[in-house]
């Protein structure tokens, strides 16, 4: 994109300038202009002093809402609706000085509508005037998605069961809070390692082998585990193991969605000793 900026201050400093050019400059001023018009991302050129739209290319008027006619003598702040003119004299300040900047802003539509905007500017000088170049595309999807994923992390990480992702080695790349706090071990500790470190040997071959069975053919697996924490604590975890598919179907990491089940798979070993006593009791005796 700096390189792309570089380029139109060059072609939008000579057009200010309107000096003569050899036939070859011609054909790089015509490159240039094909650039600026046609490019993805908006281009505007804006008066340093007037701090109004000088030039304007399709993708700018189109991502703005207006025509090009339109913009051409529009002040800057008329799109702008994250800055006061405050905000905006500092950073054009900050662009003139520095001779380049980057940003985020929200930009307003000719409707009203809002679109975020990550804005690339540089600054030129001709015939003694200050300009300063733009290009800026919407980001208002790219943030959005932004959002969902923070959501979708901090949910994740919050949960109050443990969730294990690995890869498709089995090597451990992202614990939450809660697997901490039920194994003892560190997310340091786990990093790069297997689930293997919570075997305690007592879970049934046929548990794993059931395990392997499903994941292999890419279907979800439930089953429980009978693991052993840090401090070698035993464990009873009910787990779900879910393959995480990339949008092109492919599998890249397993998911482990698990559930400490030792308090319950004890008290329904206590009711079943109770039940069977109360029925010894009771059997007739001969």
């Amino acid at each position: 994109e700096q390189t792309l900026l570089d380029a139109v201050a060059a072609q939008l400093a000579t057009t200010i300038d309107n000096r003569r050019v050899s036939a070859d400059e011609r054909d790089s001023q015509a490159m240039l202009d094909a650039i600026f018009a046609s490019a993805p991302d908006a281009i505007e050129l804006v008066d340093a002093k007037t701090m109004c739209f000088v030039k304007a290319n399709d993708a700018s008027a189109r991502l703005l809402g207006y025509s090009r006619e339109e913009m051409i003598g529009m002040p800057l702040l008329q799109v702008q609706a994250a800055m006061t003119p405050a905000i905006l004299e500092a950073i054009s300040y900050d662009i003139l000085t520095h001779g380049h900047a980057q940003f985020d802003t929200v930009h307003r539509r000719k409707n009203g509508d809002l679109i975020d905007a990550r804005v690339s500017t540089q600054a030129i000088r001709q015939n003694g005037q200050d300009y300063m170049v733009g290009i800026w595309r919407d980001i208002t999807e790219e943030k959005a998605a932004a959002a969902e994923i923070r959501k979708l992390s901090l949910a994740i990480e919050q949960a109050p069961t443990p969730i294990v992702i690995t890869d498709m080695d089995c090597r451990i790349e992202y614990v939450n809070d809660a697997f901490v706090h039920n194994t003892g071990y560190s997310r340091e500790a786990v990093m790069g390692r297997t689930p293997r470190l919570l075997k305690s040997g007592k879970t049934p071959l046929a548990t794993y082998q059931s395990m392997w069975y499903s994941l292999t053919k890419g279907e979800t697996w439930k089953g429980e585990f009978i693991n052993r924490t840090q401090n070698g604590q035993e464990q009873i975890e009910a787990a779900i193991i879910i393959p995480l598919r990339q949008p092109d179907g492919k599998i890249t990491h397993y998911v482990a969605i698990k559930e400490d089940i030792t308090q319950r798979k004890q008290k329904q070993e206590e009711l079943r000793n109770h039940l069977q006593a109360l029925e010894q009791l009771h059997e007739p005796r001969v």
